[in-house]
């Protein structure tokens, strides 16, 4: 862990213009919802260079009652421990995403206490829907990769009594069969940092980077 957390990395764009660049919101919540600090930006420069997608490596933090959650696409959440949304989050989200926007949510280190609380409170936000597992056969695991299987870290291995290869556990909501909703409820942000987080239950980092890809090319594409 004194590897992990002694490092940090940058991202600075030069092109400071926002206007026609895809842009993720990362949601602040009442609990710890940014423990993975460079692993968005990460993911996004991985994507910058693999697409000719302008993206924007500033990702914006931002409540879920902000006036500026419409004007984003896409959204992250993730976090280590419970939380829960007031009233009007849950009002915004629903909203939000009955419009047509896109959350991604990513369960930290793999923690079953975020991943309790954001099963419960999405249940609140849609409440007609429920997280269901998404099928390999679904066009999530083929936007960008052919994702058939992935690596696990070698916590999730002795933790969970999981075995490599395995499939992918992605998990989704939908509205009028439109996938809103992206679930892991193994960590992929810590994957996405490149660097050991020998405590993560989640992906290892080049298959947490591909699943990250290829949800980000599904919601830009679909």
């Amino acid at each position: 862990m004194g590897v992990s957390l002694a490092e940090s990395r940058v991202y600075v764009d030069k092109d400071k213009a926002t206007a026609d660049k895809f842009r993720i919101g990362q949601v602040i919540h009442g609990g710890q919802w940014n423990p993975d600090v460079a692993g968005l930006s990460t993911l996004l420069d991985t994507v910058n260079g693999l697409s000719t997608l302008k993206v924007s490596f500033a990702t914006q933090p931002l409540k879920l009652t902000s006036k500026e959650l419409t004007t984003l696409p896409f959204i992250y959440i993730t976090g280590h421990g419970d939380f829960r949304f007031s009233r009007d989050e849950r009002l915004a989200l629903r909203q939000y995403l009955k419009a047509g926007g896109f959350l991604m949510g990513d369960a930290c280190c793999g923690r079953k206490a975020f991943d309790a609380a954001f099963r419960r409170e999405m249940g609140k936000v849609l409440g007609s829907s429920r997280f269901r597992p998404i099928k390999p056969n679904h066009p999530i695991y083929s936007s960008y990769y052919k994702i058939g299987t992935v690596n696990l870290t070698q916590a999730a291995l002795v933790e969970r009594g999981l075995k490599n290869p395995a499939r992918p556990q992605l998990e989704g909501m939908f509205i009028d069969r439109n996938l809103a909703v992206v679930y892991s409820k193994y960590d992929m942000g810590c994957g996405w940092e490149l660097k050991p987080h020998p405590y993560g239950i989640g992906y290892d980092s080049r298959d947490a980077i591909k699943l990250g890809v290829n949800i980000v090319m599904y919601a830009v594409t679909h």
